[in-house]
């Protein structure tokens, strides 16, 4: 990205086109450094939200969940769920997996944990398969669902037996830990102190983790110095 190639995108979204649109919002939304070190576009979410409001208006299903993310958290604008479900159901209605994923989430934060799950699940038939990670936490927890860590477990190891290109590395090890913890607890799986190490080394690979480097600690292996 250099000036030139910003000031062609930002005149192709005034004149209405909405992937210009959008792309100026991702822009604003992050702010935009050249090779050299210059300051092409400021970082500004509240331009970010408004490109994404007039490219979602037009039906752009990307700018309809980033939008949605924006009222959700209120980042560029004022919180405001009712928005927020009504912008990313636009998308969801349009197929789009992280939509799914996008709506459970503010169902979770508003409370309402059984939509929260259904949606997540829904996300995860949609070829979402990082939603499982909260398909599971909600089995093992009990969360819009009969508590059952035995689901919850299955859900996990289908994480980690999938392709790497298939979940983000985040969840993962995520996965990995939660397999810990319920190896440590016995729940879902038997209950082994020793597969549980080997399950948070894994989700500490990394030395990232820091909910599993504190499990480690407790079962044996002391923190890293970072």
């Amino acid at each position: 990205m250099n000036k030139t190639t910003w000031k062609s995108l930002l005149e192709r979204a005034r004149k209405g086109d909405a992937q210009a649109q959008l792309d100026v919002g991702v822009y604003y939304a992050d702010g935009v450094i050249d090779s050299k070190g210059n300051r092409i576009v400021v970082k500004d979410p509240a331009k970010a939200v408004r490109w994404y409001r007039l490219a979602a208006e037009q039906g752009n299903c990307e700018a309809q969940n980033q939008l949605g993310v924006c009222l959700s958290t209120g980042i560029g604008t004022r919180l405001d769920q009712k928005q927020a479900l009504s912008w990313t159901s636009k998308a969801f209605a349009q197929g789009d997996p992280l939509a799914a994923h996008n709506l459970a989430t503010i169902y979770r934060d508003m409370g309402q944990f059984k939509k929260a799950f259904e949606y997540y699940k829904r996300a995860v038939a949609m070829g979402d398969l990082d939603s499982l990670i909260e398909v599971g936490l909600s089995f093992y927890y009990g969360l819009g669902t009969t508590k059952s860590p035995q689901a919850a477990c299955k859900c996990f190891q289908r994480i980690v037996r999938a392709k790497p290109s298939k979940t983000t590395e985040a969840t993962q090890e995520d996965a990995y830990y939660m397999l810990g913890v319920a190896s440590l607890e016995g729940k879902g799986i038997r209950q082994s102190i020793s597969k549980a190490r080997s399950y948070f080394e894994q989700a500490d690979k990394d030395d990232d983790h820091r909910a599993a480097q504190l499990l480690l600690w407790m079962t044996g292996r002391s923190l890293s110095n970072g």
